[in-house]
């Protein structure tokens, strides 16, 4: 199980939702929490954030925050699957649970370290360039608040590099130490 899923991966039903690029795309039961959960983070940073707005402006900002968030996740997911698809070591799912998107694979071969080292990069790289993309056309003129929340969010999700449990840096440090020179 997954570091921040409270659901049981092996046990929790699962429905599917669509298929994009080869990849079915899966949800829990719970996974509904992660609309709710994300709108109520964007929320509370539109209330921090846009504290001259009136409440129901601050309160449908929020909202659109939320939905920022999922899409960031949803962009990083789509980093993984293009990248996994460039190194021929495709995911085969993406689960949609109560707290994350959770990729995954069903690898029947060994693949050397620079095979997953790339498919892990795609998801932080992904945000990266929305995000810096979202930047160039908020300071481009169209300084919208959910614009702006939406580079920052996805410029903040290229944190997920970093070597922590659960997070592709843990990956990368751990391909690395064990790497396998191609053959």
């Amino acid at each position: 199980m997954s570091l921040y899923v409270i659901e049981s991966l092996q046990e929790a039903p699962r429905r599917k939702l669509f298929t994009l690029l080869g990849v079915e795309y899966q949800a829990t039961p719970l996974a509904w929490i992660s609309l709710v959960y994300p709108a109520v983070i964007g929320i509370i940073v539109s209330f921090i954030a846009l504290s001259e707005r009136d409440v129901i402006t601050r309160i449908l900002t929020g909202i659109a925050f939320g939905l920022c968030i999922n899409l960031v996740y949803f962009i990083h997911g789509l980093g993984h699957i293009l990248s996994g698809r460039l190194v021929s070591a495709p995911m085969q799912a993406n689960l949609i649970t109560a707290t994350v998107f959770v990729n995954q694979y069903t690898d029947t071969v060994e693949y050397p370290s620079w095979v997953h080292i790339g498919r892990t990069l795609g998801g932080p790289i992904a945000n990266a360039i929305a995000g810096v993309v979202a930047l160039v056309v908020y300071n481009a003129g169209l300084q919208s608040p959910v614009l702006g929340f939406f580079a920052i969010a996805n410029l903040l999700f290229t944190t997920t590099i970093l070597p922590l449990p659960a997070m592709d840096g843990i990956v990368i440090v751990r391909e690395l130490r064990d790497w396998k020179p191609r053959r």
